[in-house]
């Protein structure tokens, strides 16, 4: 949502998804200039001069304060967003029941941080390499590694 989608279409190579809404909400109203590539040199037809100059932004206003862009939106979430979502958390119940009522006698709840490690299951494999097909590692893939565990009550959940 982020990046630019090299592989679609002309706007999505020019923006995220995050800049595409901005853009089709109207939220940045300003008047807008057309723009002019002054670095190119008109006598020639492919100037490489400026390679991306289709996704430079044409409004007159942007970076003006009050003008949204993706930045804005992304920057409050730095301190908790990463690049892979290897990082999550498992919750379990468990419950006794008697044997002859069915009746509950006894519950269990907890939580696990689970975290995704760059270390295939079967370490003898460095953490660059592609694995073997029908190995262990292509079929497990990378180790997963509990970082905390709790017991909960049930006010927890």
């Amino acid at each position: 949502f982020v990046n630019r989608d090299l592989n679609g279409s002309l706007e999505q190579q020019q923006m995220g998804r995050i800049e595409a809404a901005i853009k089709s909400s109207d939220l940045n109203t300003s008047p807008t200039t057309v723009y002019e590539d002054r670095y190119a040199d008109k006598n020639k037809i492919n100037s490489s001069a400026r390679m991306f100059k289709d996704s430079l932004i044409k409004d007159s206003a942007a970076g003006l304060p009050g003008y949204l862009k993706q930045q804005d939106i992304l920057r409050p979430l730095t301190p908790i967003m990463t690049a892979r979502g290897d990082t999550f958390t498992v919750r379990s119940y468990g419950e006794k029941l008697h044997p002859t009522t069915g009746e509950v006698v006894g519950q269990a709840w907890c939580e696990a941080l689970v975290q995704r490690v760059p270390e295939y299951v079967d370490e003898t494999l460095n953490t660059w390499d592609l694995p073997e097909v029908g190995s262990l590692n292509e079929k497990m893939g990378r180790r997963l590694k509990i970082i905390r565990f709790r017991w909960l009550n049930s006010d927890d959940v």
